[in-house]
């Protein structure tokens, strides 16, 4: 009686939402969590899982691995599922359960239910923002790079490679090993840059003239700042130059 009180309070007042079901699919018992998660009462609940799930093409993974753990009695990893509400709410859920084995037969699966909404909308709004940064980053028409102290790319998109007279971004990162040496006509402008980023960490519209692939020269406007770590330690350039 204790050890059942004891995970009735763990089950209560756990985050997830935890289920039992058979090997034919029909939930048998689904825990007071169901409220939040599906927006319904447990016993509206019971019946086949697969009501709950949407068109999803991530959903065949969890079906096929709840199908596995029927079929072979071993627990399979756990899997994300896009769930549909009571209420209509698409919610997304991890999902980490075990099959029940008695005398090599699968006689129901056990398991629990974490809902994950919040963390995979943060995830597609990052990817959103990445990709629209990649975007911009790929089309801009000013050059876009990041360079260490030493004078080395780390980053630069396609419209450094044209002002520059390359063919290619991957091009220019492997024949422009120093910017020091290969960059600036004149060899104290690098010097001059370095320092006003060391004294005020940034500089608006630093004018040199610099060399092109074929020898040519042109010049180009800098706005860059200095990135540095938490202990204050410069760590690359970043900005844009445009010519």
């Amino acid at each position: 009686r204790e050890n059942e009180e004891k995970l009735q309070n763990i089950i209560q007042h756990s985050g997830s939402m935890f289920y039992t079901h058979t090997p034919h699919h029909v939930l048998t018992y689904v825990s007071p969590q169901a409220r939040d998660i599906l927006d319904c009462e447990p016993e509206e609940a019971l019946g086949r899982w697969q009501e709950f799930i949407t068109d999803h093409p991530i959903n065949q993974i969890g079906i096929q691995s709840t199908e596995r753990a029927i079929q072979t009695g071993q627990r399979q990893p756990p899997y994300e599922l896009e769930l549909m509400t009571r209420k209509g709410r698409r919610i997304w859920v991890h999902v980490d359960e075990s099959p029940l084995v008695r005398n090599g037969t699968t006689v129901a699966i056990v398991g629990s239910v974490t809902d994950i909404t919040e963390r995979k909308q943060a995830e597609e709004a990052l990817r959103q923002a990445e990709e629209k940064y990649r975007n911009i980053f790929e089309n801009a028409v000013e050059a876009v790079t990041q360079t260490t102290p030493e004078g080395r790319y780390i980053t630069a998109n396609p419209a450094t490679a044209r002002i520059l007279g390359y063919d290619s971004v991957e091009e220019l990162m492997s024949s422009v090993n120093d910017l020091n040496t290969q960059f600036y006509v004149e060899t104290g402008r690098r010097e001059e840059f370095k320092k006003l980023m060391e004294e005020q960490g940034f500089v608006v519209g630093f004018e040199s003239e610099v060399y092109r692939k074929d020898g040519s020269r042109v010049w180009v406007s800098e706005n860059m700042h200095a990135v540095r770590d938490e202990q204050g330690n410069l760590l690359y350039y970043e900005g844009t130059s445009e010519d």
